[in-house]
């Protein structure tokens, strides 16, 4: 392990423990983090495979993090939320569609990384895969999400959930993470164009 995804690490589980600590609703935050269980093993592993980069461990880390902080409050009752809310002219906590989002913008770049180092995937074969390979991701926990509330207790899937009444929250937390993932997958082509242009001018 590198100096810089030890001092990556150590942040990572300071942060989680704080966040463990007296969170708004007990149930419902340990409902958010078996994802997190589950989430941490698999990155471990797939990045020893794939050898990610120190950008994906970031990405992967921050998205993981704005995520317990949606557990340790809640996901409506997340402060920072209502003034999303208020700055989209909106009665609703929007730090759950920020999230949505950010795991677009955030877990793209991983995926990118995956697809290019072990499957080989070149040009837009790349951008098309890692494309639906994201929007499967979020589609899929939306699906658990639906499992998962269903079969537990009442109050707790319901601060779960977070659908804040929208009857289209899940088509609009999809939604938001393509909107994220085109964006990142649109700020990668940008810098490795103008790579690619850099070395070939130079020749």
């Amino acid at each position: 392990m590198t100096r810089y995804r030890l001092i990556l690490s150590i942040i990572f589980v300071t942060f989680w423990i704080a966040m463990a600590i007296q969170p708004a609703f007990r149930s419902s935050w340990l409902l958010e983090n078996y994802p997190i269980f589950i989430w941490v093993p698999i990155v471990i592993l797939v990045g020893r495979k794939v050898g990610f980069s120190s950008a994906s461990y970031t990405m992967i880390a921050l998205f993981m993090m704005l995520h317990m902080v949606g557990a340790h409050y809640t996901y409506e009752k997340v402060p920072g939320g209502f003034w999303l809310g208020e700055l989209f002219s909106s009665d609703r906590n929007m730090y759950d569609r920020f999230v949505h989002m950010s795991f677009g913008l955030l877990i793209t770049y991983p995926a990118f990384e995956v697809f290019m180092k072990a499957a080989k995937l070149r040009n837009v074969w790349n951008y098309l895969f890692t494309f639906s390979f994201v929007m499967m991701l979020a589609g899929g926990y939306e699906v658990i999400e639906w499992i998962t509330s269903v079969n537990s207790n009442p109050n707790a899937s319901m601060a779960y959930l977070g659908a804040q009444g929208d009857i289209w929250d899940t088509q609009i937390d999809i939604y938001v993470a393509g909107l994220g993932c085109l964006f990142t997958l649109v700020v990668i082509f940008l810098m490795r164009w103008r790579v690619t242009s850099r070395v070939v001018s130079s020749k």
